[in-house]
């Protein structure tokens, strides 16, 4: 209906017609903010501003654009609403005798490259340790680099989560020469689906448990990884599949 010979808009309101069609749509303009709740509600007359910021936070960007400011066709966008990365920092402390978990998640020339330590709470939940990120194709020695430095620091180690992609041949070596525990993680599709969904429940749905002071992701979720197996190790329900 975008092509047709009338077209017209006047605020949240487009109008289309032609050959005997008459097209009504109520969406937010592609120039409107679609962080302004009043505008956003102007495209939705059935709802209030009250419910759509409670909504807010309960939707991806993607969903929120397509679905609540009715905009087609929208393909790409950021993965989690806006502020809510930010929402999750905490200020806390970590005992430095506290046995990490590491994931180790090795990029090349267009992704980053990560290491994520993780300690577990009283509570079963569980906090990050530390992260550092590297880019590069040589990026995989610096990240096992990192990791002795660790041992030298007298940093207990209770294991290392890794994707053996480009990592195998370190790993075996870190085991040899450290006695460390290492852990293959796979990045399958259906691992780092689910790794995805509980690393969006966690920064979105859960702000009474963000507990997240460094992050490290690049498109993928090393610390949901990194959560997901420290959370299955706490439990004592042992690795996920």
């Amino acid at each position: 209906m975008l092509s047709a010979s009338r077209l017209s808009r006047r605020g949240p309101v487009l109008e289309a017609g032609g050959d005997g069609l008459r097209w009504l749509e109520w969406s937010v303009a592609e120039d409107a903010d679609t962080e302004d709740l009043r505008t956003v509600a102007a495209g939705n007359p059935l709802r209030t501003v009250a419910e759509l910021r409670e909504h807010r936070w309960r939707c991806s960007e993607i969903e929120w654009l397509q679905f609540v400011c009715c905009r087609w066709g929208v393909g790409s966008v950021r993965w989690l609403a806006h502020g809510a990365w930010q929402e999750c920092r905490a200020v806390y402390e970590i005992d430095p005798a506290a046995p990490l978990v590491l994931g180790v998640d090795v990029g090349g020339s267009r992704s980053a490259t990560a290491v994520v330590g993780c300690v577990p709470r009283d509570d079963g939940d569980v906090d990050v340790a530390l992260a550092e990120i590297w880019q590069g194709n040589d990026a995989v020695l610096q990240a096992s680099a990192y990791v002795e430095s660790l041992i030298a620091a007298g940093r207990a180690i209770r294991e290392v989560m890794f994707d053996p992609m480009r990592f195998s041949s370190e790993a075996l070596r870190l085991e040899r020469d450290h006695g460390l525990a290492l852990v293959e993680c796979p990045q399958t599709l259906t691992r780092m689906t689910i790794c995805s969904e509980r690393l969006h429940a966690l920064v979105v749905e859960k702000p009474a448990h963000r507990h997240l002071e460094y992050i490290a992701y690049e498109e993928k979720v090393l610390i949901g990884r990194a959560i997901e197996f420290l959370h299955d190790i706490t439990l004592g329900a042992g690795q996920s599949p």
